[in-house]
């Protein structure tokens, strides 16, 4: 299965978007605390430099809960159309081969989609001329 360019030009976007928005948000909220700290007298303005070990440990950690954050919800996004096919042969292993999946939203699925439906086909075409010529279950 070859993935397309218009598939690829759209997880390298994603990729991108998702980078400058973590970069944003961690910023904003890095600057959002040293204001914070500073008009409530814990950090005093003339002396912001002595605190740049906090700087670079709020950055940090705020990247870490942000790329978290992120990364659970690219993850879901991702693996959605996954488990649609794993429910599909979830049925398909307890008898229900009439089971098929649609994966139409997600145009790089295609044919892994089709040979799908094609496998339960068989499968189901298999059971039936079992069932018809005298097989038990």
């Amino acid at each position: 299965m070859k993935l397309d360019k218009k598939v690829i030009r759209k997880f390298r976007l994603g990729f991108i978007l998702g980078t400058a928005i973590v970069l944003l948000v961690t910023i904003l909220i890095l600057l959002l605390v040293i204001y914070i700290l500073i008009e409530n007298d814990v950090i005093i303005s003339e002396n912001v430099v002595d605190y740049e070990w906090l700087v670079v440990l709020l950055f940090v950690l705020s990247s870490v809960i942000i790329g978290s954050l992120l990364s659970f919800i690219y993850s879901r996004i991702v693996l959605a159309p996954i488990n649609k096919l794993l429910n599909g042969m979830s049925r398909l292993t307890h008898g229900d081969y009439d089971t098929r999946v649609s994966l139409d939203k997600y145009e790089s699925m295609k044919e892994l989609q089709n040979s799908f439906n094609n496998f339960c086909n068989f499968i189901e075409a298999i059971m039936a001329y079992h069932k018809a010529y005298g097989g038990k279950d």
